[in-house]
């Protein structure tokens, strides 16, 4: 008798329970552990991370789209190639890229770690969006009047092209590795890794409407058009590269799953 009294107070307090989660749930209200959850990640770190990563996907996003309209469009804002050319400067890039991502790239990682070789792409983005709008032109006096025109734009498109995709692929890589090493625990990094997944796909989202409709706008600037939409997203990779210097926390550069629990955040 007794035990059918115990388990029948265990049942009755097993459906109490359920009861009481079905009433939050309704209600819309957050459990104990959720507020938790999100208070520790709500600390300079992750918030640095995730607000840089965002400005990433954005200037990576936006120099993917605008490039193929910049280098197809009209002269002057344009530099009116052909799409044959443009499709083989970005397989010739991605080629360069590839090499540069399979030899080279763990030695230099090695060397300055996850927030180094993030904070160097942001900067090379910042840089080579400054740079292309004072490409030459096709038929533009060649620099120091040696050789072609057409050859040096293509080799300083070259140029340009395989310095960004460098960034991407090291700076993609970095922030992945960044975001997950600083989640204060294991119940936290589902909860920061879908919130980074998010954002960058609002900043893949956002970038090349960004882009084309600041393009579109260069097109009745003179002169120089389109630095208006180049030197925008320079600046804004720049503002992403000052803030990764603000970027603090202990066991960032490790690439194990270990977390310390109870671990503070600067």
């Amino acid at each position: 008798m007794t035990r059918s009294v115990t388990e029948t107070g265990e049942s009755t307090g097993l459906l109490h329970a359920q009861f009481d989660e079905a009433n939050d749930d309704d209600d819309g209200t957050k459990s104990p552990s959720e507020i938790a959850t999100w208070r520790q990640l709500l600390n300079r770190t992750t918030i640095v991370l995730l607000s840089t990563s965002l400005i990433f996907q954005l200037s990576n996003s936006s120099f993917n789209s605008l490039y193929p309209v910049f280098a197809q469009g009209e002269e002057p804002t344009g530099r009116d190639l052909r799409a044959a050319v443009i499709g083989v400067s970005l397989s010739v890039a991605g080629i360069f890229t590839i090499l540069f991502q399979l030899f080279l790239f763990p030695l230099v990682k090695g060397k300055i770690g996850n927030v180094g070789s993030y904070r160097i792409s942001l900067f090379g983005f910042a840089v080579t969006m400054a740079l292309m709008p004072f490409v030459g032109y096709v038929d533009s006096k060649p620099p120091f009047g040696l050789g072609d025109a057409q050859i040096w734009l293509y080799v300083e498109l070259g140029i340009i092209l395989v310095i960004k995709n460098i960034c991407a692929v090291g700076g993609l890589s970095s922030v992945m590795l960044l975001i997950t090493n600083s989640a204060p625990s294991h119940a936290t990094l589902g909860t920061l890794n879908g919130l980074a997944q998010t954002l960058s796909a609002a900043g893949r989202s956002v970038g090349p409407f960004l882009s084309g409709a600041l393009f579109t706008a260069s097109t009745h600037v003179r002169p120089k058009g389109e630095a208006l939409a180049w030197g925008l997203f320079a600046g804004i990779a720049l503002i992403g590269w000052l803030a990764t210097y603000a970027i603090r926390g202990q066991g960032l550069e490790s690439t194990d799953d270990g977390f310390e629990e109870g671990e503070d955040e600067e």
